[in-house]
Order: structure tokens, then sequence, then C-alpha cells
């Protein structure tokens, strides 16, 4: 009776399906079985031994058929059975994954009310799944949306069956969590299911990511990119309203010594320091960005003139001058460069106005530095012609126009020729020579005097091995480094290579530096000096006289060789002004121990004057111009004899 009150479960109907096979093919027997032996008219006594062997045989089949009626009841059970078990562990797992999930999963009932919610649901809400039973998401997902935008979605979810998007989420505490929402409709039964995903961490990272795209790390300040949109921006406006834009590019002078010798952690309070002063000049109209490095660019909007830029400029020079206080109370001097651009007076693009004031921060920096200089149309011309001069000094490194031009260095106490100075020439593809006044200051500047250098030392060290291995008695080859040589962090290990490169002996190679490169690099110039003159090769002062002329860094760097300038060497004997300050020069040198050779000796009297005076070297037209190899080795065939008389 449970199998009716309840409903035909499937046992039940297994029950019933087998008693009716039974009971028809029982019917069925009998009924066929009695009409059969009715026909065949037997006696009494035959007819109870059919009916004996008819019972027996209805019982054998009833047997047989009740045994495979209960096997295949058993095999049905034993499927269903398996099948239970088969959807019980899908059960199983799919309550672990529900469990252990980090998305959060609602179940909500056809009123759209919570009825299940998983621990990732309780970890994002705040809330334990008892407290969520019963609310409607819309009570949950609350930050800043509208019942009309719930209203929305369910259209969309009762429409088409499912909606995706982006909802905050407010947690009890008040925080606020991103979520990605997955909202899909659940039939027979009515039920919808929420899979929630925190997306908070993601748009975080993808916020920072963003500001790291748009601007500066250091100092929080918009970067090349984020000024660059906002150029555009302020042009428009200009244009919209009859106005003028103007740009000053700031460059910190001396930044870089600052940041190589006290650190770059120094540096960059240095830079956030200047970023907070500068923020001091900017005013409301004005912005303000980081380009990279050590510059800075403002934008000033709403001009009539180019008075207000100048006022700017000035209030930045002025702030720059002042002393910065680092951490430790050490105090430190900076100034600014700056170059200035005006739209639409000197540009039509933000990419020209940026290009233009650059060229005329190049020009403040050449004129002294600390200082603006304003655009104007030749300092376009100049920078083609820098750019040309670059060009053409590249693919003339590529080519191998340059040629080594050796001038001989004179002993003025024996008259014998000593060593030979190495100078760098262009020789032109028609064979004229470019003068080294015209691309050396470009080389230094663009940064092309390293590759112009090493080229200069390698041919030198190979010429010089050459001359010697044909027996040419020379003692010294005095190469020039440029100040930018002399600042690489690596210059002695690139100089050691060489030497080792070439097995060139390093008592003959003589490096000539000029002191202004020297004073301008302070207790690194020392320390290189000494790392210079640990490889066994001799220093020499070029061009003494026309920077510092110190004698506390004479005795301080350990130098061979001071050469006197042929600024004043050129009206000797007759500048009686310039020939005392000779004779003081040599007299110092020869006090302190160095060696003093005069450079640009064009006269018997300079010679017989120096001479006199005690100065040990000198080189000039006198003896030989600088000259090409194939001239210097039949001068120094000619020359054996002494050519001092």
């Amino acid at each position: 009776m449970k199998c009716f009150r309840n409903g035909l479960t499937p046992q039940c109907r297994q029950v019933l399906k087998v008693a009716g096979i039974y009971a028809l093919t029982s019917a069925l027997w009998i009924i066929y079985s009695d009409r059969f032996v009715e026909s065949l008219e037997l006696d009494a006594a035959t007819l109870t031994l059919f009916q004996t062997k008819k019972g027996l045989i209805f019982i054998s089949l009833s047997s047989l058929l009740i045994g495979w009626l209960v096997y295949r009841a058993l095999a049905v059970q034993d499927h269903l059975i398996e099948r239970l078990e088969h959807s019980r562990d899908k059960l199983r797992q799919a309550a672990t994954l529900y469990q252990s999930s980090g998305e959060a999963v609602l179940l909500l009932n056809a009123r759209r009310e919570l009825e299940a919610a998983n621990p990732a649901a309780e970890r994002i809400f705040g809330q334990s799944e008892a407290s969520l039973l019963g609310h409607k998401p819309s009570m949950l997902v609350n930050a800043t949306q509208t019942p009309a935008f719930y209203r929305d979605i369910w259209r969309q979810v009762l429409r088409q069956g499912r909606w995706q998007g982006r909802l905050t989420q407010v947690r009890k505490d008040g925080s606020f969590c991103h979520l990605w929402v997955t909202l899909n409709r659940l039939d027979e039964p009515r039920r919808y299911l929420f899979v929630m995903t925190d997306i908070s961490q993601l748009e975080e990272t993808e916020s920072r990511l963003e500001r790291l795209v748009y601007y500066d790390t250091l100092t929080d300040l918009p970067n090349r990119n984020l000024i660059s949109m906002q150029l555009d921006n302020a042009l428009i406006r200009a244009r919209r309203w009859n106005r003028k834009v103007g740009v000053l590019l700031a460059d910190l002078d001396g930044f870089k010594t600052l940041n190589d010798s006290l650190g770059h952690q120094v540096g960059d309070q240095l830079l956030m320091a200047a970023a907070r002063r500068l923020n001091q000049a900017v005013g409301q109209e004005c912005l303000l960005a980081r380009l990279g490095g050590d510059e800075f660019l403002l934008v000033l909007e709403g001009m009539d003139s180019p008075e207000p830029l100048q006022a700017l400029a000035n209030q930045v020079l002025e702030l720059m001058r002042q002393p910065f206080e680092l951490a430790d109370g050490q105090q430190v001097w900076l100034t600014a460069s700056l170059g200035s651009s005006i739209w639409p007076d000197d540009a039509a693009s933000v990419d020209e106005l940026l290009r233009n004031s650059d060229a005329a921060l190049y020009q403040a920096k050449d004129a002294g530095r600390n200082t603006l200089s304003s655009y104007t149309s030749d300092l376009t011309d100049r920078a083609r012609r820098y750019l040309n001069m670059d060009v053409r000094l590249r693919q003339a490194l590529e080519q191998d126009q340059l040629v080594v031009f050796y001038q001989p260095l004179l002993d003025l106490d024996t008259g014998r020729c000593s060593g030979v100075e190495a100078l760098v020439r262009w020789q032109q593809a028609d064979g004229s020579l470019v003068p080294p006044m015209d691309f050396i200051p470009h080389a230094e500047q663009s940064g092309l005097i390293h590759a112009l250098g090493d080229w200069v030392l390698e041919r030198a060290m190979q010429d010089f091995l050459r001359w010697r291995a044909a027996g040419v008695e020379l003692d010294t080859l005095a190469v020039n480094l440029s100040p930018r040589q002399f600042m690489q962090p690596d210059l002695v290990s690139h100089i050691a290579a060489a030497l080792e490169r070439w097995r060139f002996p390093a008592a003959c190679l003589e490096l000539e530096i000029t002191e202004t490169a020297l004073m301008g690099q302070g207790a690194h110039a020392e320390e290189a000096l000494q790392e210079l003159k640990a490889l066994g090769l001799r220093l020499a002062i070029d061009d003494f006289g026309t920077g510092y002329s110190s004698l506390a860094y004479l005795k301080r760097f350990p130098l061979d060789k001071l050469k006197v300038d042929q600024s004043f060497v050129r009206d000797l004997p007759d500048d009686v002004a310039g020939s005392e300050i000779v004779a003081a020069v040599i007299a110092m040198g020869r006090g302190l121990g160095l060696q003093v050779l005069a450079e640009g000796i064009e006269s018997r009297h300079q010679l017989s004057f120096l001479a006199e005076r005690g100065c040990h070297a000198g080189q000039g037209y006198l003896f030989s111009r600088p000259v090409p190899e194939s001239q210097l080795l039949p001068w120094l065939e000619n020359n054996k004899a002494p050519v001092v008389q």
C-alpha cells in the first residue's frame, strides 16, 4: 500500500511487472494446455497421467520464468544502483567544487531570494551563509547602482537567459569589492545562479599599470605620454580662444656629476626636491611634467604675449638657485638651464614645439647654463647642421675616412725625436680634409667621441708597434683623451684591455688629458688617474694654462708631464707678460718633478727662449706639422741626427 500511497516508485513498478508477466503466462498455460488435453479424448487413467505431467511441466517452466524475471529485475536494480553511485560521486564532486571554488556561487529561488551560498561568497560579502539567506542580490551588491539598473539586468536574464557584467559591492565594513558577475536562468524548477569573481586585485593592478603609462613613478608628475596629450588639448583650446601656448624645457645643471658622485639615492632626493620647487612656480594655467632623467617640462596656457613665459622662467631660475638640503642635512647647489618655445609663433604642432624647446635648451647650455634661451629660427638651421654633421661623421667612421696624423715630440736637451702625438684627421672621399675643430666638438657632444677615441688609440698602437719592429727608435706614443672619454666608468678597464690585446708596452703610452676635464671630475679624477698610473703608462696635462691652472691638483694628481698651451708660446719672447708666465710654469713644473713640453713652437726665437728657461720638450711647425704615417717615416729617417742644434 505504501507504493500506491506515495506513487509508483521504480521498485514497485518492477514488482508489478514481474507479477503481471507471471500471472499472464500462468493463465495462458492453464487455458491452452487444458484444451489440448481435452482434444486428445483420453481415458481417465491416461488423462490423470497427462495432468500430472502437465503440472510438472508448468512448475518447471514457471520456475525458469520466475528465475529469469528475478534475474532481470536484479540486473536492472544493479544498474540503477551503479547509476545512483555515479550520480552521488558527481554530486560530491560538485559539492567539493562548490565549497572550494574561489568564485562566489549564489543560488536564488523563483522569488529571486538567496537559497544557498558557498564559502567564497561568504568571504566576498563578509557575511555568513545564514545571514545571506533570504536576501535579494540588489541588497548585497549595492555600491552605486540604481533600481533601474537591476531591472535591466533581470529583463535581459528573463529574455535571453544570461547576463554578464561588472558590479561593485560594498561589504559590511564599508570596503569596496569589484566583481565580474555571470547570472544564468535555470528552468524546471525556476532558479537563478549567480557566479561572481573578485576582480579587485586585477583592477588595482590595471590601475597601477595605467598610472605607470602616464605618470612618473619617482615624482608622481605626468610623464611624456600624458603631457603630450595635455599639450594636444592645450593647443585645441588655444586655437579656439585665439591664445598662445608656451613651453619651458628645464634641465638641471650639474645633476649628473652629483648623481654619479653622491649616488642614485641622493640623485632621487634631488629630483623630487626639484619637482616640488617647480610645483611652487606653476599656477592653475600651467602644467608640469617630468620627461625623464633631469628634464622637466612646463606648459603655460592662455598667453597673449611671451612676457608671462619669461616671468615664469625667471621664477624657475630663481627657485633652482636656492640650495637643496638632503636627508642628512647636507646642502648642495644646482641650477637650471631653460629652453622656451611658443605656439603658434615658433611651432605648428606639439612635436615641433617640443623639438624647438629642446634646441633652445642646448643653446642655453652652450651659453654657460643657469639661463633661459628662447627659440629662434636660427636654432633650427643649427640643428639641421648638427644632424648633417652627425650623419656624415658616422659614415666616415663606417667608411674608413678617418686617418691618424702624427706630430713629432722633440727632446730639447738632446735635439732628438723622442716620440709622436697621435691626432685624428677626417679625409673625405675627394681627398679634402675636414678641420678637427669642425668635427671633434660634435663628436664630443653626440657621444661619437667614444668610438672615435677607441679607433685612434687602437690604430696608433698598431702603427707604433710596427715602427718599433722595423727599428724606429721612439719612446712615447701620446694619445689624447677627451673629457667625455675621461668620464667613462670603464675607462681604466678599457685602456687595460687595449694594452693587453696589442701587447703594447704601457711605459710607451702617454695619455693627454685637459685640465678642464680633470677639474670637472673632482674625486673621480684622482681615482681614475691613480688606476691609470697603476697600469704603468704616463699621464700628461694638455693645454695647461687655459683652464683652472691649479697648483693644488698638480701636487695631488699622479702626473708625469705638463704641456704649455700654444697660446702662451705664440708671442714669445716679445710678450713680456706671456714670457713671465711661461718661465714661471716651466719653473713650477720642474719644481714638481714634471717634464714640461711647450706646444706650438714655430720660430727659433721661441725655441731659444724655452730652452734657456729649462723646458724639456717641444712640438710645433718649426719641427714638423702633423703628417700621415707615409710622411712621418721619411721624416724620422731624415732626422736621425739632432733636429735641435
